[in-house]
């Protein structure tokens, strides 16, 4: 069949015209359901290409999987972002679980409950991942502020050692004219005063490592302090997550009502199902009814059967006639007589009356003698 609705810029694609004649028709199929709004028939359309992944060829089969993947996935993202979509599922199952249609209306609370899951544990990692990246440009930030005043200060330091390198050179001018006969009475006082202020540059720039230490131990400190807390929040969500993960599994199994106590995460409710161990209870229980009823039914027509002979050996032996096992299960209607009764009598009274005829005309004739 010729593609629908495909844009022409996708179908005169090298990447199209490649794909095999099944390809192509799954890719229509692909293309249809991905531009479909209504949830229940992308739902349905997924339980199609699920039974379809059963029989299919197992070179098909890893091409109709990566499908089902893709609108897996875009099912629980229009469930979790689409209120409308959502409200659409809740009514569906609703109104499946008042026509008593129960195992669609699991299925599909099943569906709801798993799309709003995996679209929140997304949206977690989403947040989580964020924020790990929001932390490490606030650290980045921190630090090049913090920097930024270092080189500064380092800047005047080496400044400073280049002023003191032509203090040096001053002095050992000095000390050189000093030697060549030339006084110079502050050379003493210039060498203590220099020999001070290296002190001090010296306990300064002491200071000022301390000081750098004891800020990199603090930040180090608070930072993997904040990275620990993150850390912890992140394993108790992936924990909650996990545990109603498992809650939900054995709900599917034993039932919402027979889900033990404490399993269910704080804030979590059931699902309102009967698990596959109760269905398959109910199963046997309705197969069972089915062949009680079915039993019931053909005694019940043999029992009719049964009456419909007595009534009918009635009807022509007559109640007295009837034999007695004949009337153990089905009572006589009583007081018939019977069509075999009553022919007997009839053929009785008729030759009672041929008879009586008979001897009248033979009276008839001894007396015509005499």
């Amino acid at each position: 069949a010729a593609p629908t609705g495909i844009p022409e810029e996708i179908l005169q694609s090298p990447e199209y015209q490649a794909l095999t004649d099944e390809q192509k028709e799954l890719a229509q199929f692909a293309y249809n359901i991905q531009k479909e709004e209504d949830v229940l028939r992308k739902i349905r359309a997924e339980a199609a290409l699920a039974e379809a992944i059963k029989l299919a060829d197992p070179v098909f089969k890893s091409q109709l999987r990566i499908l089902q993947d893709e609108l897996q996935r875009g099912i629980s993202s229009q469930i979790a972002s689409n209120t409308e979509s959502r409200q659409q599922l809740v009514q569906q199952i609703d109104f499946l679980r008042t026509q008593g249609n129960l195992q669609e209306a699991e299925s599909l609370a099943i569906t709801l409950d798993q799309a709003q899951r995996e679209n929140s544990s997304r949206e977690a990692q989403v947040g989580a991942e964020i924020a790990r990246i929001q932390r490490g440009i606030a650290n980045i930030q921190e630090d090049l502020t913090f920097n930024r005043g270092q080189i500064g200060i380092e800047e005047q330091a080496q400044l400073a050692r280049q002023v003191r390198q032509y203090e040096q050179q001053l002095t050992q001018t000095q000390e050189a004219a000093v030697d060549a006969g030339l006084g110079f009475s502050s050379i003493r006082a210039e060498a203590e005063k220099r020999l001070g202020e290296e002190l001090g540059d010296i306990s300064e720039s002491t200071r000022r490592q301390a000081m750098r230490d004891i800020r990199n131990l603090e930040v180090t400190s608070s930072r993997k302090q904040q990275e620990a807390e993150f850390s912890q929040t992140d394993l108790e969500r992936r924990s909650a997550e996990q545990q109603l993960e498992l809650a939900r599994r054995t709900e599917q199994v034993v039932g919402s009502e027979k889900l033990p106590s404490g399993l269910l995460p704080t804030g979590q409710n059931t699902l309102g199902i009967r698990g596959s161990i109760t269905e398959g209870v109910q199963a046997r229980e309705q197969q069972l009814q089915n062949l009680q009823l079915e039993q019931q039914s053909q005694e019940r027509v043999g029992q009719e059967k049964l009456t419909d002979i007595v009534r009918a050996g009635e009807q022509t032996l007559g109640t007295a006639n009837l034999p007695t096992e004949a009337t153990t299960s089905i009572a006589p209607l009583g007081s018939i007589t019977g069509t075999f009764e009553t022919d007997r009598l009839n053929e009785i009274s008729r030759l009672q009356g041929i008879l009586e005829e008979r001897q009248g005309e033979t009276i008839s004739l001894s007396n015509n003698n005499d």
